[in-house]
């Protein structure tokens, strides 16, 4: 044309570059072998000794009743005062209660003394890494038993009042709503998620909205738009408008806490009112891509924060993808007037249904949209995704609107508590909704976490479909009446590519490497907990629980589970009743029906103790509760030393508990001595679980294992966490073990594993793993050998 090139979206480009470098450094800092969050003046290349006295100074830039977050911190060891540390991460300050006259003011610097406590690093697939997300967060430390020691009277005025404000209304939000509905309208309204209740939390996230809970894009409607359209409509004029709107929602975000969602929604509108007073064009992706590099700017931890990542995919997806996808539909189709010939009432009727149909289908495209953009995010994080919640979120975001406006006039406004009832009734229909897509089948899809190759393939199909919608349309015939019936079918080819399209990316996200034989020895702290799978698809759990760690199944059983995608349990095999083995397996059985895990069968040892159970008074009491309660009551079975089955090649056989009924009653006298044992055989190797197995029952196991002629053990899992009574000399030079795998908790108080027990495996030539120090330790049987993977 000689026109020449024009760059489109130039901004957009700038930004997206910007954050590409973002993103090598860090990877290039990752590949080096600094672990995020630490290196450039962080709190890591600090010496500083674990869960020891420091004085820490520094600016409170956000609080709450509990705790306060410190930044341009200087660090001092109680040992030497004199010696301090400027750095660069950020601090949490945790005290139950302030002391009269000393709670600290948002703005204020502090000084506070107390005990340093550094953030626990995740041990296993799937567990949630603490570490990371604080540092993603620009914190690297906590202080507990805090103490404050001085503080400055200067402070900042406005940030003090929005949080007294907030503090406020919470209050009035509690005196207006019940528990559990007013901890619901505070996360709302307010972002205030410290006493949202759990059991609503995870009845959202089974179903798909969460999102409703978080500080977003809505919110920027209803606050920011409503008051921009109604100083327009009363006369003001576009600049008054644009500032009154901003300003309030710049307000609001720092009263809240300017999350990131906030940071983007906020960044986002402020860009739109920009537009609106330049006279330049507003654009979506060139507003998302500036916000995106402003932040990143800010903190570039926020490249490893999930809620960075789900915000932003989720307005793409609103936003980019539902427009293509519509347009995709739009194309071809059969016009309206043709449609809708003949009696003018029957036209005018049919063109309403169309109208209704039409709108139902938009926000089926752009709920579809979403869910099809953040798949591989959800899939990421969380390792599952509700499989109606497109249908659930058309339920409940027509009635969000309502439930912010009558909750936050309940809250605003003095006497208009009754208001509220409106609020409360659509929350009820919330958890009652929810409550019936739960009991739906196939609730959940749980395919576990994806690869970078399939994200990155699911992503490349997924733009080819924006760019399909984004191409302009083609004109339409002059005689549409003849040609009806090629637009039928057309129609119906794009209903069954549409499907395909679906079907593709789905499948993507599905695939999964053949499984294999394998055993994980999971970090449960000072305990045991075992998962074993086959390569014809079994799974079997051996134990699961801990002394050291509290809700060991929530946090590490279920999330390993779902990380693998593994939603069936053949049987789960509990070595002796003790707590370190048993109660991670408790919450896992009481949980099995809304963590979507099902249990095919409990195997306990066949001691004497087992009339007492059956009577609800035993040892394993508790446990068989939990398995007989429920719909689908959990069969339970007892196995003793000679039991054996098989599945496909891999073999296993019992060799203790003992058949004999004098030593039955033996080892009902010493649970440990009971544990049950198990030799396991895989075409490539063996493997020997030994539970906690001691003194007299120790013996009687090596005798089995010499009966039975059982030598070169490839896996031993050591017995009692590695105590130094255990797994004695002689055991060893008969299984003479290639790798012994030692389960117990990071400095824990029994001084396991014992230097003595160290020695005796070393001494025995056998590779000696730890799940205190290397995280989980998983071996997996293929070829001609075993090969061991640690965690860390």
């Amino acid at each position: 044309s000689g026109k020449g090139y024009r760059m489109r979206r130039p901004l957009l480009t700038v930004c997206l570059c910007l954050i590409a470098v973002l993103a090598l450094r860090e990877a290039i800092g990752l590949a080096r072998g600094t672990p995020f969050g630490e290196g450039r003046g962080s709190i890591a290349e600090l010496d500083l000794p674990k869960r020891g006295e420091v004085t820490v100074t520094g600016r409170v830039y956000q609080k709450d009743t509990d705790y306060f977050y410190l930044n341009s911190i200087v660090i001092c060891l109680a040992e030497d005062p004199r010696q301090s540390f400027q750095v660069t991460d950020n601090c949490i300050v945790e005290q139950q209660e302030w002391e009269r006259g000393q709670e600290p003011l948002l703005g204020s610097v502090v000084t506070v003394e107390g005990v340093y406590r550094p953030f626990s690093e995740a041990g296993n697939p799937g567990e949630f890494d603490q570490k990371r997300y604080y540092h993603s967060l620009g914190i690297g430390c906590r202080l507990t038993d805090a103490r404050i020691q001085s503080r400055t009277l200067e402070y900042s005025g406005l940030r003090e009042t929005l949080y007294r404000l907030r503090k406020h209304w919470e209050r009035r939000l509690y005196a207006i709503f019940p528990q559990k509905e007013a901890s619901v309208m505070a996360t709302i309204l307010l972002g205030e998620r410290a006493g949202l209740d759990r059991e609503i939390r995870e009845l959202y996230q089974r179903n798909g909205i969460v999102h409703i809970l978080s500080i977003s894009g809505l919110h920027i409607t209803v606050i920011g738009v409503g008051i921009h359209r109604l100083l327009r409509r009363l006369g003001a004029p576009v600049w008054l408008a644009a500032v009154c709107g901003g300003g309030t929602l710049i307000l609001y975000g720092l009263m809240t806490g300017m999350s990131v969602s906030v940071c983007r929604a906020v960044g986002m509108y402020l860009l739109r009112m920009l537009a609106e007073l330049t006279g330049r064009t507003y654009d979506l992706l060139t507003a998302l891509g500036a916000v995106g590099a402003v932040m990143l700017l800010g903190n570039v931890g926020y490249l490893f924060h999930s809620g960075f990542w789900l915000s932003y995919g989720s307005v793409l997806g609103a936003g980019v993808v539902s427009p293509a996808v519509w347009a995709l539909w739009e194309k071809g189709r059969i016009p309206s007037a043709q449609r809708f010939e003949g009696n003018p009432w029957k036209r005018f009727a049919l063109k309403q249904m169309r109208r209704g149909g039409e709108g139902l289908m938009r926000s089926l495209a752009a709920g579809g949209s979403v869910t099809l953009t953040t798949m591989p995010l959800q899939l990421w994080i969380f390792y599952e995704v509700p499989v109606y919640s497109v249908l659930l979120n058309l339920l409940v975001l027509p009635f969000m609107s309502v439930l912010m406006l009558a909750g936050a006039a309940a809250m605003l406004v003095p006497g208009a508590g009754a208001v509220g009832t409106a609020a409360w009734a659509i929350l009820a229909g919330y958890e009652r909704l929810c409550g019936m897509f739960d009991r739906l089948p196939f609730h959940t899809w749980n395919p576990g976490k994806p690869t970078v190759w399939q994200i990155a393939l699911y992503y490349a199909l997924l733009s080819g479909v924006v760019w399909l919608g984004s191409r302009p349309k083609e004109g339409r015939k002059k005689n549409q009446k003849k040609d009806a019936d090629a637009h039928r079918g057309r129609r119906l080819l794009r209903l069954l590519g549409w499907a395909a399209g679906l079907t593709i990316l789905v499948s993507i996200m599905a695939i999964r490497p053949p499984a294999g034989n394998s055993v994980t020895f999971l970090d449960v702290g000072q305990g045991d907990g075992i998962c074993l799978r086959t390569s014809s698809g079994a799974v079997y759990l051996f134990d699961g629980g801990s002394s050291s760690r509290s809700q060991v199944g929530r946090y590490v059983l279920k999330p390993y589970l779902k990380y693998y995608g593994l939603s069936h349990v053949d049987a789960v095999f509990v070595s002796h009743p003790d707590a370190d083995h048993v109660n991670g397996i408790v919450e896992l059985i009481q949980n099995r029906q809304d963590w979507g895990i099902s249990v095919d069968r409990l195997v306990l040892p066949a001691v004497e103790w087992q009339t007492e159970d059956a009577e609800g008074d035993g040892p394993f009491g508790e446990l068989l509760e939990a398995a007989g309660a429920g719909e689908h009551p959990i069969p339970v079975s007892y196995v003793r030393e000679g039991d054996f089955w098989q599945c496909r090649e891999v073999c296993f056989r019992c060799l203790h508990p003992s058949a004999d009924p004098e030593d039955a009653a033996l080892w009902a006298r010493d649970s440990n001595a009971a544990s049950e044992c198990f030799y396991v055989t895989f075409p490539s190797g063996s493997l020997l679980l030994t539970g906690d197995v001691q003194g007299e029952g120790e013996r009687c196991l090596l005798e089995e294992l010499k009966r039975r002629e059982v030598e070169d053990v490839t896996v031993l899992k050591v017995a009692h966490h590695g105590s130094r009574g255990s797994t004695p000399r002689e055991l060893l030079e008969q299984i003479a073990p290639r790798i012994a795998v030692i389960s117990s908790g990071r400095d824990n108080r029994y001084g396991h594993p014992h230097q003595e027990l160290t020695g005796r495996l070393k001494a025995a030539r056998a590779a000696v793993f730890g799940t205190a120090e290397q995280g989980a330790v998983t071996v997996t049987f293929a070829g001609d050998g075993a090969r061991v993977y640690t965690y860390r």
